[in-house]
């Protein structure tokens, strides 16, 4: 909700809070359909075999988008960086 709100000193302290009262966030898990099959992993997954060729394909994905004129709406990244790395863990598996 901070984050959201971009106040990032309230933002850090409630995650400093979480971290010191040992409480997890759960990972966000990702869902995409092949040729009718469904495979899902964890964000951020290193293990899953076809990792190397999923990110190659994003990036393929992406750099089409951007020519043919998209433009990310980066509202929703909510990190305290700059714009241009917000693109990035925006279209960032």
């Amino acid at each position: 909700m901070y984050a959201a709100a971009r106040n990032w000193d309230l933002s850090k302290n409630v995650e400093g809070q979480r971290k010191e009262r040992g409480m997890k966030k759960q990972s966000v898990r990702a869902w995409i359909e092949v040729n009718n099959e469904l495979h899902t992993f964890v964000v951020d997954e290193k293990t899953t075999p076809q990792i190397m060729e999923i990110h190659a394909e994003l990036k393929r994905l992406s750099e089409l988008m951007h020519a043919a004129g998209y433009v990310a709406d980066t509202n929703f990244v909510l990190h305290d960086v700059e714009e241009e790395e917000k693109v990035f863990l925006f279209i960032s598996p």
